[in-house]
């Protein structure tokens, strides 16, 4: 993962940096990355912390505590911040609640781009946390049927 990340940072530089890139090439590229970036998890999650941890993205201490917790191995609540004996649906709720916000935030015209793209990580974070939460759900009524 590593050094997939370290790849696709050193393409991202290269694609801002070449002045002799043409417009159209250049979009097509860090869209590409982005892509790259967003289709795992765990390149997403360095993504963030990278962004966050550097100082691209500004983020108050109790956001920047959530950043951490969400990209974070464990369980769902855990990584939410719930007490682990939460309820299913409660967790559920937190969830929705949490990526409504950060889709929200990143939807704002007045958000910087970085900022978006952070918000829009942390958004997905928890839409993959609300389906790994339903499928745990199913899971279980299909145990007790």
């Amino acid at each position: 993962v590593l050094k997939s990340r370290s790849a696709l940072t050193a393409l991202r530089a290269a694609a801002l940096g070449s002045a002799g890139m043409e417009p159209e090439a250049r979009r097509h590229l860090l869209a590409e990355i982005e892509r790259a970036e967003s289709s795992s998890r765990e390149l997403a999650g360095l993504r963030l912390l990278h962004l966050v941890l550097t100082g691209l993205v500004e983020l108050p201490d109790d956001e920047r505590a959530e950043v951490d917790r969400l990209t974070r191995t464990g369980e769902p609540a855990e990584r939410m911040g719930l007490p682990p004996v939460s309820a299913p649906a409660e967790q559920q709720r937190v969830a929705l609640e949490r990526l409504e916000a950060w889709r929200t935030r990143a939807a704002h015209p007045l958000t910087p781009r970085v900022t978006a793209e952070a918000c829009e990580i942390l958004a997905a974070a928890y839409e993959q946390l609300y389906a790994d939460l339903i499928e745990q759900g199913d899971a279980v009524q299909h145990d007790h049927a």
